[in-house]
């Protein structure tokens, strides 16, 4: 996560800002066998979003970011633009964690979710 809102990337051509990501609560799991689920909820741009990671029959895990606090209900489930689809299988790179994985996926998450908003403004 990066600290200085001002904080700048070189991509390609041009330089992007990168809105960094706050996080409002701490991570709420909920680890029954299955499913089992956990949500962060964090603030970026002014917005509220939760990083919803989710462990179904069998592995992997997923991810996704979701527009409100989906722990509180606080956002439209028939809203599908406001879920993100799982970002651990978007772009070049595909993680997998195991069932097992669960920090792994919750520290990677938080910065797969950074880069998402930053490039998915809402």
């Amino acid at each position: 996560m990066l600290e200085n809102p001002s904080q700048k990337r070189q991509t390609g051509r041009e330089e992007e800002t990168k809105i960094p990501m706050k996080i409002l609560r701490n991570w709420c799991d909920s680890l029954i066998w299955c499913p089992s689920q956990c949500y962060l909820l964090v603030e970026h741009n002014n917005d509220i979003y939760t990083v919803y990671l989710r462990w179904r029959h069998e592995d992997p895990w997923t991810c996704e970011v979701v527009t409100g606090d989906l722990q509180s209900g606080d956002f439209n489930y028939g809203n599908q633009d406001l879920w993100s689809g799982d970002i651990f299988i978007e772009g070049n790179i595909q993680y997998y964690f195991r069932d097992n994985e669960l920090d792994k996926a919750k520290k990677t998450s938080i910065k797969l979710a950074e880069d998402y908003l930053n490039k998915n403004p809402h």
